[in-house]
């Protein structure tokens, strides 16, 4: 069996371009870059899918955002805790976001702009076992679906 040396500047180099790429943060695709007021989370009560007093500023400036840029259109995303059936939580889910969806179109934003879907209990932003925090998973997040 035949061994190769390399020279050790290609060892260092190798190694030098292996340690910056684990240093460097993925940038993601423009794609999914968010703009600001999509940011927005905007939270439930456990098992209510009325819109609170305190989500309407953040959901105001969704509405404005999006009508300043009306060929965008937006995945209105519902999410719930994971306490109950999937049946359950998938409906819960979509009444969040058809709840966030009504607002905004009552607000200005044309219909033509929002899609509404539930993930329901499958994409929890809080993992843990402590219920309290893990209530914080009822809510809709968004996701922009064109330009």
């Amino acid at each position: 069996m035949t061994s190769i040396r390399l020279p050790a500047i290609f060892l260092i180099a190798l190694a030098s371009s292996a340690t910056q790429a684990q240093e460097q943060p993925a940038t993601p695709p423009a794609s999914t870059a968010l703009p600001e007021p999509l940011r927005a989370v905007i939270h439930f009560e456990e098992d209510r899918s009325n819109i609170r007093k305190e989500e309407e500023p953040a959901l105001g400036r969704i509405a404005a955002y999006l009508k300043q840029h009306p060929g965008l259109k937006v995945e209105v995303q519902g999410h719930t805790d994971p306490f109950g059936t999937v049946e359950y939580k998938q409906a819960l889910g979509e009444r969040y976001a058809h709840a966030v969806a009504s607002w905004l179109t009552e607000h200005g934003v044309p219909a033509t702009q929002l899609q509404t879907i539930s993930y329901g209990k499958e994409r929890p932003a809080y993992k843990g076992t402590d219920q309290k925090k893990a209530l914080r998973n009822a809510r809709v997040t968004f996701h922009p679906l064109g330009p």
